[in-house]
């Protein structure tokens, strides 16, 4: 499995992790979406962007943090946004 610059591979214990996370910013997306009003109330945006960047870094590069946050935020307004 190649990391997402595509450079290096990674191993299965790192592609466990990489599920493992995805799955938790999943989770919590749709958990934080159910809000009333989130898409219109920025802080509560901006707190799940916090919340997403915290995660990334603690398992992830700090290079992938704008990244990952803006294409979550951005999948969760297709998907979730009602």
């Amino acid at each position: 499995m190649r990391n997402w610059g595509g450079e290096e591979e990674v191993d299965e214990k790192q592609a466990r992790r990489a599920m493992e996370v995805v799955q938790s910013l999943v989770q919590m997306l749709d958990k934080e979406t159910q809000i009333i009003e989130f898409w219109q109330k920025l802080t509560l945006r901006k707190r799940v962007k916090k919340d997403i960047k915290q995660i990334v870094i603690k398992n992830f590069d700090s290079s992938l943090v704008k990244p990952i946050t803006e294409r979550y935020m951005e999948l969760a307004e297709v998907k979730f946004k009602r």
